[in-house]
């Protein structure tokens, strides 16, 4: 935990449950890949982070990426639950109309969020900044599935 990142997380493998399999499943089929691929063998997605907010905890926007490592294709964000109020993640950098205002979403429990962290050509997508902002009553989870870029080390 930092001042920037104030939750608490651990990590649940594919092969965990009937559930962490199924979440692995049906992510495959979002992404249109064969399930076989996410998985610890070919090492094109990682272990599910799971995510729980309490009130007042947040992470400020951040990338799912680093300079050092720029491996995450995409992130799958998927929300357990509905936060009493606040909990929603933001996306400042995304390209929408002055009139729109910044993207600031929650889908709600069961829903989830998809979004590129690189471009096409496998440099990073600066436009992917996101935040999670501040859980005000109630609490948040979420389930966080990185995939890989398999042109990657």
């Amino acid at each position: 935990m930092s001042a920037s990142r104030t939750s608490r997380n651990t990590w649940v493998a594919r092969g965990a449950s009937e559930l962490s399999e199924r979440v692995y499943r049906r992510a495959a089929d979002v992404l249109g890949v064969d399930h076989t691929l996410l998985s610890e063998d070919t090492f094109l997605a990682e272990h599910l982070q799971l995510v729980h907010y309490a009130v007042g905890d947040k992470y400020d926007s951040h990338y799912d990426w680093s300079p050092k490592n720029v491996t995450r294709l995409c992130t799958l964000l998927l929300y357990l639950n509905d936060p009493v109020e606040g909990g929603a993640t933001s996306f400042p950098r995304a390209e929408r109309s002055e009139a729109e205002g910044p993207l600031v979403l929650h889908p709600g429990k069961g829903g989830a969020v998809l979004f590129y962290n690189l471009l096409p050509d496998g440099n990073a997508d600066e436009t992917s900044l996101h935040a999670a902002l501040p859980v005000i009553a109630g609490e948040k989870w979420i389930a966080n599935l990185w995939v890989w870029d398999h042109r990657r080390p």
